[in-house]
């Protein structure tokens, strides 16, 4: 696996302050700034609002009237950072001009002003987020050929990232494969599916996709239910996938055997995709064609041999015919199509071949992870 991305942290004081000895003020902004996804504000209680401590710089000031007030009046305010001069109604008649003299960029005066403050924080917190998280990796996994069995590896991998510590998304990209929460088990569960998003445009947020189904411990899923199945909009693909980088560590995307449209742009936004083949002379032929397919959209294609080899055709025989590098090669697991059928998962024998392989996968994405970290 390529080393992921690395995309640098914030600075540790890009953040909002509020500095303010008015208790009553203090406690309305504190409400608005934890419904806006806001970590507690620093909160400074001295009439002076800078410098900022040693070492940090916020992107918000907030500062109340009474800064402005008495032998403060006409003082300037640090420049560089977006300051918001607050009051509780009913504010000062001369408040405006006093912020202006000071430098500051808006006055918001609560409660009348409480929605404009809290959306302002929010796409603070979103940005923040961003920055501080946007480093998970998609994979892609893709069937070269009907029943090749790439839902169940795509389930699998997420399921043992997920088992050891890894937050995990698996995305069922497929609208007319079944339905992942079937292989699973999760039909029941309660969550948002694919239906709920069908309708996102823009940035979506992170923590939508900690709502979706969850089948075990550390691992979500969003899948399609059992509703009539519809195209995915590309708009909402880019956001999933631009959320999912923001929420989860891993994300397992279950492409279509023929992706197309929005399927094509998620395949072209994963860091890797898994082609995964049956050890068979025909399935080898239409891997071909599936490869060639994809080739134009992802230069990160690699190979998954599936057992058994019903006339003993290897992984190299199978890396020649379809052209890709090979990522593993996978025996036959006894009972393995038995489970799946009956919607208990992925089997977690400890000689399981298929769980063997994805613990060595996931070693192999922590290893390229911790390589971008030190980069």
């Amino acid at each position: 696996m390529a080393a992921p991305t690395r995309h640098p942290s914030p600075h540790p004081g890009d953040a909002a302050v509020l500095c303010t000895a008015d208790e009553e003020l203090a406690a309305a902004v504190q409400r608005i700034a934890a419904a806006a996804g806001c970590a507690s504000l620093p909160h400074r209680r001295t009439p002076d609002p800078g410098p900022a401590p040693t070492g940090t710089r916020a992107r918000l000031l907030l500062v109340g009237a009474d800064v402005l007030t008495g032998s403060r009046a006409g003082r300037r305010l640090p420049s560089g950072t977006e300051v918001v001069v607050l009051s509780l109604a009913p504010a000062p008649e001369d408040l405006w001009q006093r912020a202006a003299d000071a430098g500051a960029c808006h006055v918001a005066v609560l409660p009348e002003a409480e929605a404009w403050l809290l959306e302002r924080l929010a796409d603070l917190a979103d940005h923040l987020a961003d920055q501080l998280t946007d480093t998970g990796q998609v994979v892609g996994v893709v069937g070269g050929c009907g029943g090749a069995g790439a839902s169940v590896l795509a389930s699998a991998l997420a399921g043992t990232a997920a088992a050891r510590g890894s937050a995990t998304l698996l995305v069922d990209g497929d609208p007319l494969g079944g339905g992942l929460d079937l292989l699973l088990g999760a039909e029941d569960l309660p969550g948002l599916r694919w239906a709920d998003l069908l309708r996102v445009r823009g940035r979506l947020r992170a923590d939508v996709l900690h709502a979706v189904v969850a089948p075990e411990p550390g691992l979500h899923l969003l899948s399609w239910g059992r509703e009539a199945s519809h195209e995915l909009p590309t708009d909402a693909v880019e956001s999933v996938l631009s959320a999912a980088r923001r929420s989860h560590e891993l994300t397992v995307w279950d492409l279509p055997a023929r992706p197309r449209g929005a399927g094509l742009d998620a395949l072209a936004a994963c860091d890797e995709v898994l082609l995964v083949v049956p050890a068979r002379v025909r399935a080898a032929a239409a891997a071909r064609r599936v490869a060639e397919l994809l080739a134009p959209r992802t230069s990160r294609l690699r190979l998954v041999v599936r057992g058994p080899a019903p006339t003993g055709l290897d992984a190299d025989a199978l890396v020649e015919a379809v052209g890709v590098p090979l990522a593993g090669d996978l025996a036959a697991e006894k009972d393995l199509d038995v489970a799946v059928d009956r919607g208990e998962g992925v089997p977690q024998r400890r000689r399981s071949p298929l769980r063997a392989w994805c613990e060595e996968w996931h070693e192999e994405f922590l290893a390229a992870r911790a390589l971008a970290g030190a980069l």
